[in-house]
Parts: structure tokens; sequence; C-alpha cells
């Protein structure tokens, strides 16, 4: 019998050394990198951990709907504090999705639906950068802890894609935030939003969910409709995602579509 493989030994101190060990590895290869902002915390730590490393990181950014007053507020802070980024918006894969299954619209068979992965590999093409960073972590959800362990022998980088924020806790990542005076991202989803958030299992970001748009009253002034309305807001907010959808559907599958990218 041949003698059994012995997986090496990675001693890991803290979540930052993680980290910085997945960020070093990367800059080894490359100059230069990609990171998938949300701008919800977990991203913002991570273009926080690379950013003084890299010679030039695009952010990319997925909208929803286009142009929504308090998202651009973060994105013009983020420029501010990072002033060497480059920052992209993107029609959000996911509207795809909803389109050809009818969420909140009449379904459109005709609609491809694309994944994650065909932006990521779009990305890599259009900027010419092989490294993307996600600010995924296991304590996020079981199947992103089952994914990311299935990377702990290839130290949290897959083929390009790094996930140095792998092994943090929600509070870690709240801990680190406030040691780096780093401000607490609007959270929409209302167990999020509880007196139990630190220690919540996951990110949330915006969605077509009704717990989504409570937050947005008063930041994107729309005046009058009160809690007791709520039904008749998220229509509203419906109202214009599926306008935006519809307007930037060419732009979705021109700037995804084609063999290239599929």
């Amino acid at each position: 019998m041949g003698r059994k493989r012995i997986k090496p030994l990675v001693v890991r101190k803290n979540p930052i050394d993680v980290a910085n060990m997945v960020i070093d590895m990367a800059r080894e290869q490359s100059p230069d990198c990609i990171v998938m902002m949300s701008l919800g915390k977990d991203s913002i730590v991570t273009l926080d951990l690379l950013y003084d490393k890299f010679e030039r990181i695009v952010c990319v950014f997925m909208y929803l709907v286009k142009d929504l007053e308090h998202i651009q507020r973060w994105i013009n802070w983020l420029k501010a504090r990072y002033p060497k980024i480059e920052f992209e918006q993107i029609p959000h894969w996911n509207t795809t999705y909803n389109l050809h299954y009818g969420v909140y619209c009449v379904p459109n068979p005709k609609v491809k639906v694309l994944n994650l992965s065909m932006v990521v590999k779009a990305l890599k093409k259009r900027f010419g950068i092989e490294y993307v960073f996600f600010g995924m972590k296991k304590a996020d959800s079981m199947n992103r802890s089952l994914m990311l362990k299935s990377y702990e022998d290839e130290n949290y980088i897959h083929g390009g894609n790094c996930y140095p924020l792998a092994d943090f806790t929600q509070k870690q990542i709240l801990q680190y935030m406030k040691h780096r005076h780093l401000p607490k991202p609007i959270m929409y989803s209302r167990a999020l939003r509880s007196e139990n958030a630190e220690v919540g299992n996951a990110s949330g970001g915006l969605s077509l969910d009704l717990d989504c748009f409570e937050p947005l009253k008063s930041t994107e002034g729309l005046v009058g409709i009160d809690k007791e309305n709520s039904e008749l807001y998220r229509n509203v907010i419906i109202a214009a995602y599926i306008e935006g959808a519809n307007a930037t559907l060419e732009k979705v599958q021109r700037y995804y579509g084609g063999e290239e990218h599929s």
C-alpha cells in the first residue's frame, strides 16, 4: 500500500491572520484584483484589508434598481475613503432570474438565466484580472460553510476566487469595523436590525423582500407612506425595480451573454 498523503497543517491564530495569508498569496501572483462590492459590512471589510496591498483594485457593485440615493451616498463615501479604487456598477445577474420566472412581473422564458459564476468569468475577461475577492464567510449559512470548508486545502483561493473572511464570525467582523472606524451599512433585514444582529447568521442586502423596504422610506424621500401602508410602499419599489429591470435587460444580456460567458 502506498503512503497516505498528509495534508499540510496550516496554523491559524486568528481570522485576520487567515485573511492576510489569502490576500498575500493572491498579491504574490498579481498586483491587480477585483472586489465584489455589495456595500455591506463584509465587502467593505474585505476592501479595507487588501487596499494597501494591491496597485489596482476594481470594485464591482451589482444593482437591482440603479441610482438609489442612499446607495449613491455609500458609493461616494467608499470612493473618498479608498481613493485609488475603480468603481464599476453593473446590473445584478438575479434580474434575469426574476424576469425569466416572473417575480413581480409576467414570466419571460426567453430571458437567459445567468448566475454568479458567469458574472465573475465576464468580469475577469473584461478587466484582464484573474483574482476576485468575495466577503463570504462560513458563518453566513450552512451552504457557504460547506463551500468554504471545501476550499481550506487551497487556502481559500479557488480558481482565482479569494475568500479572505472565511473564518470570521459576525461578531469579529463588527469588532474589526469598530477598530477601524468603519461605519455600519444599512441592515435591510428585520432580523439583522434587531438587538441580536451582532450574532446573526447571515448578512442581508437589498432584495425584493418586504423586510428590505422599510429602511428606504426616509432615505428615498417617499413621504406619506408609513408602516401601515408598507404593502403600498412595496408596490412602489417593485414598480421601480421592474421598470429598471426591463430597461437594463438588453444591457445585462449584452454584458454577460453570448457563448464567451456561457
